[in-house]
């Protein structure tokens, strides 16, 4: 998975922040790339992206699809 990721960051078609669990155990949590690119400041999972709207409709779609699978059933 990790080797993956590095592939696609040194051929220049992804920056960003990566995390992966699987039953509340972290398996990956690393930074990619730059997170600003002016600044030469490298990417972390601690950095803060700032989202348009252009994430809401992801948002709700991975909701309804963890309700379709009755992931939610419990917490309401």
């Amino acid at each position: 998975m990790q080797h993956s990721i590095e592939r696609l960051v040194a051929q220049g078609h992804f920056m960003g922040t990566v995390l992966v669990a699987e039953e509340g155990e972290v398996l990956l949590e690393r930074g990619y790339g730059s997170a600003d690119l002016e600044l030469n400041v490298p990417d972390s999972p601690r950095t803060k992206f700032r989202l348009g709207s252009v994430t809401k409709q992801f948002t709700a779609a991975a909701i309804l699809l963890l309700q379709q699978r009755g992931k939610l059933d419990h917490l309401f």
